[in-house]
């Protein structure tokens, strides 16, 4: 990741991450978003109702995190947390901060957060061909998990 976001900076003169949050924004796949996050299903989603978390004003290490960046972030994992909950019933998922190394303030590498419920182990077809399966249509996801309340 770290390779293609800094290639395309260099092709483009644009952030990758950027660019996609910029797409994910014009064709509605938002969940919550707040003054400093947004959370959505990305289009290119690995697994049924992934969601990602971004800051609004992209940044490439997580460690860089401000004082006043905190409670918006603990409130749209709440928020997206909950909605999982709600939705697919108290799911098993995986999540993770994908950062760039800290103090690396050039890297074009935007942190974010993965979070992918797990409805099935991968298997012989993702680890062989490096492909998942995604049963669920991201923009589908999206318009369930905005349409709960929590």
């Amino acid at each position: 990741m770290f390779e293609r976001s800094d290639a395309y900076l260099k092709k483009t003169g644009k952030r990758l991450s950027e660019e996609l949050l910029a797409e994910e924004l014009k064709n509605n796949r938002v969940v919550y978003r707040n003054q400093k996050f947004v959370a959505y299903c990305p289009f290119a989603s690995r697994s049924p109702y992934e969601v990602r978390i971004i800051a609004a004003s992209p940044r490439p290490d997580f460690g860089g995190l401000s004082d006043d960046d905190v409670l918006p972030l603990a409130e749209i994992m709440r928020d997206v947390f909950g909605r999982l909950n709600k939705v697919l019933n108290d799911p098993d998922y995986t999540f993770y901060f994908h950062t760039a190394p800290p103090r690396a303030t050039d890297s074009a590498l935007d942190w974010h957060v993965k979070i992918m419920p797990r409805f099935s182990p991968a298997a012989g077809l993702e680890f062989g061909t490096g492909v998942f399966i995604n049963t669920i249509d991201p923009d589908e996801a999206a318009d369930k998990l905005r349409s709960v309340t929590v």
